[in-house]
């Protein structure tokens, strides 16, 4: 069952397609007592944008995070009326504990209480990602009619933390920069382009700006990112020139050892800041 558990969350959380119909008659267990799974008639796919609200909300609940878990939601579908923010974070911590907590059980009707509170306040969740939550009940019923101990919320907990630390491991954390490497260059050699209809916005009295300075909340978010990264980066860069300085100056026969382990310490800090700001940013440009 937990391998079963640990391909549907990977194909939700990371792959974006998953196996959308889990009933007891789509797992087989094979001769050698590995599981399998058939008819893949219904296929359901989350987008990147949904991908990345999807691993927030899992990380958040993984922390007991309720307030990270709403974040995660208004982003997906943010409240029309600014004042009814406070009431639905309340209700949603109230959902969590209530229908998330210990020794809950994920059902149908799970989803249509979700779907209740954010129809309370005319939320908008994209149906992509409802159809994945329906397809995790139907999924937690399977594994409860083979495994009725099956405890599958404590058990995703397990699975989850484990899949997120194969995510930040080096080779990955290499792949993704490497991505978005690609992506700054290519936004480079377009770059040129966009100047030029600037420009010619100008010549001809057609350019027009829209100003609202830090009146919507994504924008206040933005902002605070922004600050973010670039202290990171500060920070980053000025671990890495005292690694330098610790490491280039000549010390005393006495004093070795603690300057090579000053100057391996501040540039261990120095690459985890700098790739702790590409990270964020690669999060910011997906989420926008």
């Amino acid at each position: 069952m937990r391998a079963i558990l640990r391909s549907f969350l990977r194909q939700v959380v990371f792959d974006g397609v998953y196996h959308a119909d889990l009933h007891p008659g789509n797992v087989l267990v094979l001769p050698d007592g590995r599981p399998a799974l058939i008819d893949f008639g219904s296929v359901g796919r989350l987008d990147p944008g949904l991908r990345d609200t999807v691993q927030e909300l899992l990380a958040a609940y993984l922390q007991d995070d309720t307030s990270r878990i709403a974040d995660a939601v208004l982003r997906m579908a943010p409240v029309r009326n600014a004042e009814d923010e406070s009431d639905f974070r309340r209700d949603m911590a109230r959902f969590v504990a209530e229908e998330l907590g210990p020794g809950a059980r994920i059902g149908v009707e799970t989803v249509d209480d979700a779907v209740a509170v954010f129809g309370r306040y005319r939320l908008r969740a994209p149906a992509d990602f409802v159809a994945a939550a329906r397809a995790l009940a139907i999924f937690e019923g399977t594994l409860r009619t083979l495994t009725p101990s099956f405890d599958l919320l404590e058990e995703s907990r397990g699975l989850a933390a484990e899949q997120i630390r194969d995510q930040l491991r080096p080779a990955a954390i290499r792949n993704v920069l490497v991505r978005e490497l690609f992506g700054l260059v290519t936004s480079a050699r377009r770059l040129p382009r966009r100047i030029d209809k600037i420009t010619e916005a100008v010549e001809a009295g057609r350019l027009s700006v829209n100003i609202r300075l830090l009146s919507d909340r994504r924008d206040r978010q933005t902002v605070s990112g922004m600050i973010r990264r670039v202290l990171l980066v500060l920070l980053g860069a000025g671990s890495g020139l005292l690694a330098v300085v610790y490491l280039a100056t000549p010390a005393r026969p006495t004093a070795v050892i603690s300057t090579l382990v000053a100057g391996a310490l501040l540039g261990g800090t120095c690459v985890v800041l700098l790739a702790w700001a590409a990270i964020d940013a690669w999060l910011a440009r997906r989420r926008q």
